[in-house]
């Protein structure tokens, strides 16, 4: 048997990674919000809105009712999720509180983008009343 006679392998696919120029390319692209929705609904667990995030995690314990949450508590809310995510039941627990940790960045996000938005446009009264 000849072994220079072996066919060379075929170029190994990449699922993601970054192209030629450097830019990433995903695999799945972003959902839009009313993608998102439509799933979620399709969604069969107890995570589907803010709301329901928050009742999650309080009767898992995770955060206590009325806690501030920071985005060191979440990140601890998802570590906790991978820790215990061991067989299916368990990685549905993982799927609710990833979902719910969402929900609640997505509130932070949102009360943030409002109380910037708010201190500039008030900035802006301020100069144009009191120049």
């Amino acid at each position: 048997m000849d072994r220079t006679a072996v066919p060379p392998k075929p170029p190994r696919q990449q699922n993601s990674g970054a192209n030629r120029a450097g830019t990433p390319t995903p695999t799945q692209p972003l959902l839009s919000c009313s993608e998102f929705s439509a799933l979620l609904m399709a969604h069969g667990g107890p995570v589907r809105s803010l709301s329901d995030a928050c009742k999650w995690l309080e009767t898992k314990g995770w955060i206590l009712a009325g806690e501030p949450y920071d985005r060191m508590k979440l990140a601890r809310v998802l570590m906790t999720a991978v820790v215990i995510s061991k067989g299916a039941k368990l990685e549905n627990e993982a799927k609710n509180a990833i979902l719910a940790v969402a929900f609640l960045m997505e509130d932070d996000a949102i009360d943030k983008l409002s109380d910037s938005l708010a201190s500039i446009v008030a900035s802006k009264v301020l100069e144009r009343v009191d120049p």
